[in-house]
């Protein structure tokens, strides 16, 4: 069958096809302009073939084990792992370099802002394990305590006999960020903060408090060596009028240890195959028993106490 007009015959198949556009075109015209990015597949390397893992430097260890998992899961699929802290792993999924950024702390309200503002995507991220802020000194033996308010009159540039200097990881690296969260301390200029030094990472920071026996040093103990170096030592750290507390797995696990960080998994939140499932590998629940299995507290299971009795329960 065709359609016939002033001579011109045209197939059947063709008029419908000229009556579909016609159709699609009156609807772009009466709705507006369609979001034509999420008409197609996304991701953050493209194609959807491969896994990009950003923030290696957060917890090596630890992010190590769980792409380990994720390469058992699918062997035929390749994996990379890059490094840097918080802010470099964002920069990495904002750009589409990775398709997974693990943070220490969430994204802030300008750089949603601007993962919208780019392509109209978003960052979606979810907690995947807990860890403390340690303080590291240089002193051999059981270190004095720290309180709270030591770490406030520091970060406030205000003198402490506790400590002369605090030595801290980059500020890219998220640390900071979420040490002033812990401490209940709005964001902090850090070029502002009198008694701070930033240095470039935690090895630095082990480095600096073993030559300067009256300082504190931060780390988060995701990042650290087990047990730390010689010459090093972790300070108990205690709540205003709490009972001080290293930041063990069991101290962490049920918040005994006040300074606490979480870390994320964040990736893109439209179309992107392998960092979605790389994400909902690490939230799972065989995910959070790797992560416990690691000896790392996992962010999504709780802390169970075991009673060994020899009584029979309810007797």
């Amino acid at each position: 069958m065709s359609l016939t007009r002033r001579g011109i015959r045209i197939p059947w198949k063709q008029a419908r096809f000229l009556l579909y556009l016609l159709v699609v075109a009156g609807l772009f015209v009466l709705r507006g302009p369609v979001r034509w990015h999420g008409l197609f597949p996304r991701g953050g390397t493209g194609a959807g073939d491969s896994l990009v893992v950003a923030g290696r430097d957060l917890a090596p260890d630890l992010i190590d084990r769980m792409v380990g998992l994720a390469r058992r899961d699918d062997p035929g699929l390749p994996v990379a792992v890059r490094g840097g802290g918080t802010n470099h792993a964002l920069e990495d999924l904002i750009n589409r370099r990775a398709d997974v950024a693990f943070l220490v702390r969430p994204p802030s309200p300008g750089e949603q802002r601007l993962f919208r503002s780019v392509d109209g995507d978003s960052a979606d991220w979810f907690a995947v394990a807990l860890g403390g802020i340690a303080l590291i000194t240089g002193r051999d033996g059981d270190p004095d305590p720290v309180t709270a308010e030591d770490l406030r009159r520091i970060l406030e540039g205000r003198e402490t006999p506790r400590a002369k200097r605090l030595y801290v990881p980059d500020p890219n690296r998220g640390i900071w960020d979420a040490l002033r969260s812990a401490l209940t301390l709005p964001p902090g200029e850090p070029e502002r903060t009198g008694g701070v030094v930033f240095l470039q990472d935690e090895a630095a920071v082990l480095d600096a408090v073993r030559e300067d026996p009256g300082s504190l040093g931060v780390a988060s103990t995701l990042a650290l060596p087990e047990p730390p170096p010689p010459g090093t030592a972790l300070a108990p750290v205690g709540t205003d009028g709490g009972e001080p507390a290293l930041p063990t797995y069991e101290n962490t696990a049920s918040g005994r240890y006040p300074l606490i960080h979480v870390l994320y998994a964040a990736c893109r939140g439209e179309g992107d195959i392998q960092g979605a499932k790389f994400v909902t590998l690490l939230t799972g629940e065989r995910g959070q028993r790797q992560v416990e299995r690691a000896g790392y507290v996992p962010a999504l299971l709780y802390l169970r106490e075991v009673v060994l009795t020899t009584h029979p329960v309810g007797k």
